[in-house]
Protein backbone atom coordinates (compact mmCIF):
# COMPACT_ATOMS: atom_id res chain seq x y z
CA UNK A 1 0.00 0.00 0.00
CA UNK A 2 2.60 2.35 0.56
CA UNK A 3 4.20 1.46 -2.44
CA UNK A 4 1.69 2.23 -4.39
CA UNK A 5 1.43 5.84 -3.10
CA UNK A 6 4.53 6.35 -3.27
CA UNK A 7 4.58 5.46 -6.84
CA UNK A 8 1.58 7.76 -7.42
CA UNK A 9 3.09 10.25 -5.58
CA UNK A 10 6.07 10.45 -7.95
CA UNK A 11 3.64 10.36 -10.80
CA UNK A 12 2.21 13.25 -9.32
CA UNK A 13 5.32 15.71 -8.98
CA UNK A 14 6.99 14.13 -12.18
CA UNK A 15 3.88 15.61 -14.12
CA UNK A 16 3.34 18.68 -11.97
CA UNK A 17 7.15 19.65 -12.73
CA UNK A 18 6.57 18.73 -16.85
CA UNK A 19 3.12 21.20 -16.61
CA UNK A 20 5.47 23.92 -15.17
CA UNK A 21 7.81 23.58 -18.12
CA UNK A 22 5.23 23.02 -20.87
CA UNK A 23 3.32 26.26 -19.17
CA UNK A 24 6.31 27.99 -19.02
CA UNK A 25 7.28 27.75 -22.70
CA UNK A 26 4.05 28.33 -23.81
CA UNK A 27 3.76 31.72 -21.59
CA UNK A 28 8.01 32.31 -23.48
CA UNK A 29 6.24 32.08 -26.95
CA UNK A 30 3.65 34.33 -25.82
CA UNK A 31 5.33 37.08 -24.23
CA UNK A 32 7.94 36.79 -27.12
CA UNK A 33 4.52 37.25 -29.63
CA UNK A 34 3.94 40.38 -28.26
CA UNK A 35 7.31 41.41 -28.07
CA UNK A 36 7.62 41.07 -31.94
CA UNK A 37 3.69 42.67 -32.37
CA UNK A 38 4.60 46.00 -30.27
CA UNK A 39 7.45 46.61 -33.10
CA UNK A 40 3.86 46.66 -35.56
CA UNK A 41 1.97 48.58 -32.79
CA UNK A 42 0.20 46.33 -31.16
CA UNK A 43 -0.59 48.27 -27.38
CA UNK A 44 -1.72 46.39 -24.28
CA UNK A 45 -2.85 47.45 -20.75
CA UNK A 46 -1.29 44.19 -18.96
CA UNK A 47 0.24 40.60 -19.47
CA UNK A 48 -2.25 39.35 -18.11
CA UNK A 49 -4.22 40.75 -21.02
CA UNK A 50 -1.79 40.30 -23.84
CA UNK A 51 -1.87 36.12 -22.61
CA UNK A 52 -5.34 36.10 -22.26
CA UNK A 53 -5.53 37.29 -25.90
CA UNK A 54 -3.03 34.74 -27.05
CA UNK A 55 -4.61 32.00 -25.25
CA UNK A 56 -8.29 32.55 -26.58
CA UNK A 57 -7.02 33.31 -29.91
CA UNK A 58 -5.09 30.04 -30.03
CA UNK A 59 -7.83 28.12 -28.86
CA UNK A 60 -10.53 29.32 -31.22
CA UNK A 61 -7.91 29.19 -33.79
CA UNK A 62 -7.49 24.80 -32.84
CA UNK A 63 -10.58 23.82 -34.35
CA UNK A 64 -10.14 25.32 -37.70
CA UNK A 65 -6.76 24.83 -38.07
CA UNK A 66 -7.76 20.69 -37.78
CA UNK A 67 -10.17 21.35 -40.51
CA UNK A 68 -7.03 23.07 -42.40
CA UNK A 69 -5.19 20.25 -41.70
CA UNK A 70 -7.66 17.16 -43.07
CA UNK A 71 -8.67 19.13 -46.52
CA UNK A 72 -4.54 19.58 -47.12
CA UNK A 73 -4.52 15.80 -46.23
CA UNK A 74 -6.66 15.01 -48.93
CA UNK A 75 -5.41 17.53 -51.28
CA UNK A 76 -2.05 15.33 -51.06
CA UNK A 77 -3.96 12.19 -51.06
CA UNK A 78 -6.11 13.65 -54.56
CA UNK A 79 -2.27 14.00 -56.05
CA UNK A 80 -1.32 18.03 -55.35
CA UNK A 81 2.67 18.38 -54.69
CA UNK A 82 3.85 18.83 -51.22
CA UNK A 83 4.76 22.31 -52.30
CA UNK A 84 1.29 23.23 -53.14
CA UNK A 85 -0.24 21.86 -49.59
CA UNK A 86 2.03 23.75 -48.18
CA UNK A 87 1.35 26.47 -49.89
CA UNK A 88 -2.58 26.13 -48.95
CA UNK A 89 -1.33 25.19 -45.39
CA UNK A 90 0.26 28.66 -44.88
CA UNK A 91 -2.46 30.89 -46.30
CA UNK A 92 -4.72 29.29 -44.25
CA UNK A 93 -3.63 29.00 -41.25
CA UNK A 94 -2.17 32.59 -41.81
CA UNK A 95 -6.31 33.55 -42.22
CA UNK A 96 -7.52 31.65 -39.40
CA UNK A 97 -5.53 32.55 -36.94
CA UNK A 98 -5.33 36.29 -37.95
CA UNK A 99 -9.05 36.15 -38.22
CA UNK A 100 -9.17 35.20 -34.40
CA UNK A 101 -6.73 37.60 -33.21
CA UNK A 102 -9.24 39.93 -34.98
CA UNK A 103 -12.06 38.55 -33.34
CA UNK A 104 -10.20 38.97 -30.17
CA UNK A 105 -8.80 42.34 -31.18
CA UNK A 106 -12.21 43.90 -31.51
CA UNK A 107 -13.89 42.16 -28.19
CA UNK A 108 -11.09 42.90 -25.94
CA UNK A 109 -10.92 46.49 -24.85
CA UNK A 110 -7.62 46.06 -23.09
CA UNK A 111 -5.71 45.08 -26.41
CA UNK A 112 -5.42 47.26 -29.56
CA UNK A 113 -3.58 44.84 -31.85
CA UNK A 114 -3.53 46.08 -36.01
CA UNK A 115 -3.75 44.22 -38.91
CA UNK A 116 -0.10 44.85 -39.67
CA UNK A 117 0.58 43.16 -36.39
CA UNK A 118 -1.82 40.26 -36.59
CA UNK A 119 -0.73 39.87 -40.29
CA UNK A 120 2.90 39.31 -38.92
CA UNK A 121 2.20 36.90 -36.29
CA UNK A 122 -0.26 35.09 -38.53
CA UNK A 123 2.41 34.15 -40.92
CA UNK A 124 5.26 33.91 -38.38
CA UNK A 125 2.95 31.05 -36.71
CA UNK A 126 1.92 29.36 -40.11
CA UNK A 127 5.59 29.05 -41.08
CA UNK A 128 6.51 27.73 -37.97
CA UNK A 129 3.66 25.19 -38.42
CA UNK A 130 4.45 24.14 -41.80
CA UNK A 131 7.29 22.02 -40.79
CA UNK A 132 5.37 19.93 -38.88
CA UNK A 133 3.11 19.74 -41.59
CA UNK A 134 5.27 17.13 -43.28
CA UNK A 135 5.72 14.64 -40.39
CA UNK A 136 2.12 14.86 -40.12
CA UNK A 137 0.94 14.07 -43.59
CA UNK A 138 3.50 11.13 -42.96
CA UNK A 139 1.48 9.30 -40.47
Amino acid sequence: MKDNIKKLFELMMSASVIMVFVVGFYLFTVLAGATIMTWFGFEYKSIQSVIIFFVVADIISIPIELLIKIVAQSLLSKGATMNMVKAFYVIACTINLGGCMALMDYYMRDIVAPDLAILVIGIISSFLDVNDLDQQMMM
